[in-house]
């Protein structure tokens, strides 16, 4: 039986062989084509962004108390809103990170006054690709208000939706998670200095709708009147002042 390897000389491909250096090598390129930026990231769009974490810079001065840490809220253009889009290297740990998200495009973020310094200059000399794009996904920089806390409803019908309870109505509170274990225990402590301070406030004065007011650690009454600060309450023996009229 004839051998069908040796009869067919049309089944057999041809060989080409090419010696070192005979042919001209081309390098190819990686990492596939640039980021591309959701809208142009010029300097009055620079400016922009800057001129929010300057009023969120003067925000957290006030919000943060003791800690020295506030959140912040970013919001993100509804095309970059997947989470391959995230702006992680702009709000990173060396300036603003990310601590959690709210609604659809909502990101939240740890802010502190060093951080937020960081972030500023970020936002007007960054030229890399990366950092263009994400600088693009960005719709706001906001301070987080007590009405966001609450998702938009008056401290009171907050109360009356809460269960009453022996002294009062009883509600829960969330904190954000700041993730570095120095930073979550003083803003902890500032919460625990607060409820405190109000609580014995509230015996001190009974039937004085009690305000405490951060940053300038000031106990007022509905009227806006002076009734004490943190540091020298509950220790001072001062009656409460009193409005005429």
């Amino acid at each position: 039986m004839p051998d069908d390897r040796l009869s067919a000389p049309r089944d057999r491909l041809p060989i080409k062989v090419i010696m070192p250096k005979q042919g001209t090598e081309r390098r190819i390129q990686g990492g596939g084509t640039p980021p591309r930026p959701f809208r142009t990231v010029d300097r009055e769009y620079r400016t922009h962004l800057s001129n929010q974490v300057s009023v969120l810079r003067e925000a957290t001065i006030s919000q943060a108390g003791d800690a020295g840490v506030a959140p912040a809220r970013v919001k993100l253009l509804p095309k970059a809103i997947a989470k391959s889009h995230r702006p992680e290297h702009l709000f990173s740990s060396e300036t603003c990170p990310i601590i959690g998200g709210g609604r659809l495009g909502e990101l939240f973020i740890k802010a502190t006054p060093r951080g937020l310094n960081r972030l500023s200059g970020i936002i007007k000399d960054s030229h890399s690709d990366q950092l263009i794009k994400e600088l693009s996904s960005v719709e706001t920089i906001e301070p987080v208000t007590p009405s966001d806390r609450r998702t938009g409803m008056r401290a009171l019908d907050l109360l009356q939706r809460s269960p009453r309870g022996k002294d009062g109505f009883i509600t829960r509170v969330r904190l954000f998670n700041f993730g570095t274990e120095g930073d979550q225990h003083g803003f902890v402590d500032d919460l625990t200095v607060a409820l405190a301070t109000y609580h014995a406030a509230i015996e001190r004065w009974p039937g004085k709708a009690i305000t405490l007011r951060q940053g300038r650690h000031v106990i007022e009454d509905s009227r806006r009147s002076r009734l004490a600060t943190l540091f020298s309450f509950p220790w001072s023996d001062k009656p409460p002042p009193e409005r005429a009229g």
